[in-house]
This record gives C-alpha cells, sequence and structure tokens, in this order.
C-alpha cells in the first residue's frame, strides 16, 4: 500500500514500551487497517469512522508518548537526584509556554492600564509585576515600619 510500517505490533507485558508503540502505529495505519477490517468484514471497521475515538486514540498516542520519554530517561544507573533534575527540566520545557502565554494574556490589559499619557515610563517591569502579583500590600504595617522624618 505503499505505507511507512508493514506490519502492527502486539502489545507485550515484557517490553513496557510497545502499548505506546502500538497505538502511535495504529494510528498511523488508520486508513489501512480501515481497509482490511472491511475485507474482512468486521465490525471494528466502524470506530476508525467514528471522529471522537479517533481524537481519543490520538490523545492516547500522545499520553504514552510522553510516558515512553519518562521512562526512557531513567536508564540503568540512575539515582532519585538525577532522576528529578532531568523530570524538572523536562517539565519545565513542556509547560512553560503554557505560562508564559497565560502571562501575556493575563498582562496586556494590566500594561495597557499602567502605560497612559500622563504616566509613560519605558521601563514597567515592577509596576507589572506588582499589578499581577496576588499578594496584597500590608499598607498599615509598612506604614507603622517607615519613619517619616529621619532625626540628626
Amino acid at each position: 500500500m505503499g505505507v511507512e510500517h508493514e506490519q502492527l505490533l502486539f502489545h507485550t507485558e515484557v517490553r513496557w514500551l510497545s502499548r505506546g508503540r502500538v497505538l502511535q502505529r495504529l494510528y498511523k495505519l488508520r486508513s489501512e487497517v480501515k481497509m482490511f477490517l472491511v475485507d474482512v468484514k468486521s465490525d471494528l471497521a466502524r470506530y476508525l469512522d467514528d471522529p471522537l475515538w479517533l481524537a481519543q486514540l490520538a490523545y492516547l498516542v500522545d499520553i504514552f508518548d510522553r510516558l515512553n520519554l519518562l521512562n526512557t530517561m531513567q536508564g540503568r544507573d540512575a539515582s532519585i537526584l538525577i532522576l528529578s533534575d532531568k523530570l524538572s527540566n523536562a517539565t519545565i520545557k513542556l509547560l512553560l509556554p503554557f505560562t508564559s502565554v497565560y502571562l501575556c494574556e493575563a498582562g496586556f490589559p494590566k500594561l495597557t492600564a499602567l502605560k497612559t499619557k500622563y504616566r509613560n515610563r519605558l521601563q514597567v517591569e515592577d509596576d507589572i509585576r506588582l499589578a499581577l502579583s496576588n499578594t496584597e500590600p500590608q499598607i498599615p504595617l509598612l506604614c507603622e515600619k517607615k519613619q517619616a522624618q529621619v532625626s540628626h
């Protein structure tokens, strides 16, 4: 049929990476598998026409791909310290775009409120950090600690 793979993999309990590979191969060969199932008159072919089922299959492929990535990062002589560093770096690379996009979306209206024609400083990092913070300043406590006039 001119496809990259010539056969489907079957899952075995011995190889823990095989689950993700089986799902990935099934997703890649879904049209060829559908043609085969139609030829053998199997009722399973209807699943390969269902967009919801295909979306769930694609989701599982992605989940198992991430799990296989975490499993292959371990290696033979890995300690908990090395694995936690590898996990902290992979997680940061994976989640950092989502947090930065959220902060941009949340910060833009606050930035436009800060930048008026009467207040048009170019350095707004401290002001935007204060505007985006969830911590409420304790004004009475700050006023108590501040001395109004320095004694000589």
